[in-house]
């Protein structure tokens, strides 16, 4: 075993993807902080794109469909930069199971167990290494919850990529549910990693494809509650499926997903919390969440995006930022080592398909609300003739 600090790097792809043709046999579907950030422009913050959670019954619309919510003017920009968390680096530990490697952090006194799950494309550092993904993960971590980060068997099955997605068997031997069911052992075992204490809590979290895993996971392991975001959760859509305890987060102008997967699970779910990643305005202080970037590149990269015409008025991206050649060109000779994170932040504040960390401090208190003690018969055992 190795311990290392990571930095913001691994770019899989750059944005973690569900394929959106993927299917589930019997499935209605083919395709597959505390709470709000510093800095953050909605004059409304707290409304439309949250949902308080359902204990059942009927549902409200799906939030998707919803009026955005309303922004103030954009401020005149002054000078310095508004306060941003920065997502320094969480010191990883390394291990693996049947050949496939994963990453966990070691709280002084773990409570939980966080399970994360990569984007098709991506890889194990990329829940706990890229930018808005790190910022929510940093914050689990400072809640006593020991993050673990798996790669897909498809690392080893299919070395050359491009996709590396997730497993769709949906047994018990599917080989990712057993790699998944390995690793939580040696996480709880005193004898082995001991990061874990016996009967804590275990909680999953998946993004795009990562989502769909995670509802595969939940078939089979008892999980407390669930976080889904930007993802179909193809899993859940399958008859008779068990849904766990579930937080949705979805983009608004998700070109990958779209609404219908994440609205469908809204309706189907018993115990439900919802919320959506509206387009956003930019603020000047907004890339100081990366590190390495100070106030001044900050404003500098506001200022190109803003006076070559990528924002409205607002400060709302006027349009997509793919492909990226629209607008690296603009930047300044400075901005250029931190493209990748860059990217990833016009992403969030397109409401695009990449992970948000809006929400960080809702969707990590509806897990724990939902927490249970788990068990060591909950784990899944593949039985083979």
């Amino acid at each position: 075993m190795r311990v290392f600090t990571l930095v913001v790097s691994s770019l899989c792809a750059i944005v973690a993807c569900e394929d959106p043709t993927a299917s589930v046999a019997a499935s209605p579907l083919d395709a597959s902080s505390q709470s709000d950030l510093a800095g953050d422009a909605r004059s409304d913050a707290e409304g439309p794109e949250t949902v308080a959670p359902s204990d059942g019954g009927a549902h409200n619309a799906c939030p998707l469909h919803g009026t955005p919510p309303a922004f103030d003017n954009a401020p005149a920009l002054g000078e310095g930069c508004e306060a941003q968390p920065v997502a320094e680096a969480l010191e990883l530990s390394e291990a693996e199971v049947n050949g496939s490697a994963f990453v966990y952090t070691r709280p002084q006194e773990a409570e939980s167990l966080l399970l994360l799950f990569h984007g098709g494309g991506g890889d194990r550092l990329d829940m706990v290494t890229r930018l808005e993904a790190l910022l929510f993960a940093r914050e689990a971590a400072a809640m006593g919850m020991a993050v673990a980060s798996l790669d897909s068997q498809a690392h080893i099955a299919a070395p050359e990529g491009p996709k590396f997605k997730w497993n769709s068997d949906e047994t018990p031997c599917n080989p990712d549910v057993v790699n998944v069911t390995a690793m939580v052992k040696r996480l709880f075992d005193p004898q082995d990693l001991a990061v874990v204490p016996e009967g804590a809590p275990i909680f999953a979290l998946g993004a795009s494809n990562g989502g769909s895993m995670v509802s595969r996971v939940a078939q089979h392991m008892t999980v407390s509650a669930v976080a889904i975001y930007i993802s179909n959760a193809q899993s859940f859509h399958v008859p008779g499926a068990s849904i766990p305890p579930v937080v949705i987060v979805a983009g608004v102008n998700d070109s990958t997903v779209g609404p219908e997967g994440p609205c469908m699970l809204y309706d189907k779910a018993t115990v439900v919390d919802f919320h959506v990643n509206w387009s956003e305005p930019l603020t000047p202080g907004l890339f100081t969440r990366i590190p390495g970037v100070d106030c001044a590149l900050s404003r500098e990269i506001f200022v190109a995006l803003k006076d070559n015409g990528l924002l409205l008025d607002s400060h709302l991206l006027a349009d997509t930022p793919e492909p990226v050649g629209t607008w690296t060109p603009l930047l300044p000779a400075a901005a250029e080592p931190f493209v990748a994170p860059i990217r990833d932040l016009l992403l969030e504040r397109f409401g695009e398909h990449a992970f948000s960390s809006d929400f960080n401090g809702a969707v990590l208190e509806f897990l724990m609300s939902h927490a249970t003690a788990s068990l060591p018969q909950d784990l899944p055992v593949c039985e083979t003739p």
